[in-house]
C-alpha cells in the first residue's frame, strides 16, 4: 500500500531473510525485483528463478564476483560501483560474455560508508568509464539512507531525508549536464520506507525488516507487524526473581540491543553463549521447560545463525529453508 500510494516501486532485500521462499511471496505480492548484497546471494536468486536482481553492494573477490556473472548468464543483474578499479574488475570477469551486467553508481548520501560524493568528478568519471566496457551498462544511482532508518521519531528521519534529496537532485543534475540520464534511483529502508515516496526522489525502494520486522524496529512504531521469533524454554528458576533460558549468542545477535521477551512479566537481562538471563515481575509465574517467545533485536544477523524457519499458517506449519545465509 505503502508503495502503490507513493507510486514507487519496492525491491526487497534478501539479506534481511535469505529465504528464497519469502522472497517469492514478496515477489508475487507485487515486488518489482529483489535486492541482494553479495555474489552468492545473487546466484542463489538467479538458480531460484529470480529474473531482477540488484547487488546494492561493490563487489571485489575473485569468487563473489564469479558467482555474480554467473548469475548474470541467468537473470538481469546489477551491482554497484563506487571506484573506477571496480569497473575494471567487473570488466576482465565479463570478458566475452554474451550476458552483461547493469552498473549502479553508488552515491554518500550521508551514511559516510562506501559511495561518491554527489558533486564529485567521480560520478561523471564512473559513469563515463561504465559506459565504455562492453558488457557494462550505467543503470543509474544507489541513494542508501541507512543512517537515518534506526533514528526515533519520524521528524527527525524526515529532516533527514530532505537532504538525502538535496545530493540526490545534485548528482542528477551533474548527469544531466554531461548528457546521462539516471532510470533508477535505488534506496530506502524499512525506517524510512513509509517517508520515501513523499521525499519524492527516488524510484524504488528497497527494504528487508519490514516483512517479519524485529525488536529495534517495532520500538521505532514503523507501520508493520512483527512475525518473526524464536523460541527459547525456561532451563532454571531461581526465587521465582529471575529465570534462564536456553537461547543465546549462538541464536540471537544483540548488536542492536538484548531482544524482546514476548512474555509478559519477563524482561531478559543478559546473553551468554547458549544462556539468556531473565528478570521476572513480582506476580510472574513460570514452569520449567515453558516455551517462551522471543523478539529479535536485529532480524538479519539473527536468521543468519539458523538453517530453517517454521511458519504458521492457519494451523499448519512449513518449514522454509534458510538457502541464502553465509555458512
Amino acid at each position: 500500500m505503502i508503495a502503490r500510494t507513493a507510486r514507487m516501486a519496492i525491491r526487497p532485500h534478501f539479506k534481511a531473510h535469505k529465504m528464497t521462499t519469502l522472497m517469492r511471496e514478496q515477489v508475487d505480492a507485487g515486488a518489482s525485483g529483489v535486492t541482494c548484497q553479495t555474489g552468492r546471494e545473487a546466484l542463489v536468486l538467479a538458480r531460484a528463478g529470480f529474473r531482477d536482481i540488484l547487488v546494492a553492494n561493490e563487489i571485489v573477490d575473485p569468487e563473489s564476483i564469479a558467482e555474480l556473472t554467473q548469475a548474470a548468464d541467468l537473470a538481469t543483474v546489477s551491482v554497484a560501483v563506487d571506484q573506477p578499479e571496480q569497473i575494471d574488475l567487473l570488466a576482465a570477469r565479463m570478458g566475452s560474455r554474451p550476458s552483461s551486467l547493469g552498473v549502479v553508481v553508488e552515491l554518500d548520501v550521508g551514511g559516510h560508508r562506501c559511495g561518491v560524493e554527489p558533486t564529485s568528478p567521480e560520478l561523471l568519471a564512473l559513469v563515463d568509464r561504465v559506459g565504455q566496457v562492453p558488457g557494462l551498462a550505467f543503470a543509474g544511482l544507489l541513494a542508501y539512507e541507512g543512517h537515518l532508518s534506526l533514528l526515533p521519531g519520524r521528524r527527525a528521519r524526515r529532516t533527514g531525508l530532505r537532504q538525502v534529496v538535496r545530493l540526490i537532485s545534485l548528482a542528477r543534475e551533474a548527469l544531466a549536464r554531461a548528457g546521462f540520464t539516471a532510470d533508477i534511483i535505488t534506496g530506502g529502508g524499512t525506517g524510512t520506507l513509509d517517508l520515501l515516496g513523499a521525499a519524492g526522489a527516488h524510484t524504488e525502494a528497497q527494504p528487508g525488516s519490514y516483512v517479519l520486522m524485529d525488536a529495534t524496529y517495532s520500538r521505532l512504531r514503523v507501520p508493520f507487524e512483527p512475525a518473526l521469533f524464536a523460541v527459547a524454554r525456561v532451563l532454571s528458576l531461581r526465587r521465582g526473581e529471575r529465570a534462564v533460558l536456553d537461547a543465546g549468542l549462538k541464536s540471537l545477535s544483540m548488536e542492536y540491543g538484548l531482544p524482546r521477551s514476548m512474555r509478559r512479566g519477563l524482561t531478559i537481562v543478559g546473553l551468554a553463549d547458549e544462556h539468556a538471563r531473565a528478570r521476572l515481575g513480582a506476580t510472574t509465574r513460570l514452569e520449567l521447560g515453558e516455551p517462551i517467545l522471543i523478539q529479535p533485536s536485529h532480524i538479519d544477523p539473527t536468521v543468519n545463525l539458523h538453517p530453517r524457519v517454521f511458519v504458521a499458517d492457519e494451523g499448519t506449519i512449513h518449514t522454509w529453508a534458510v538457502d541464502g545465509r553465509r555458512s
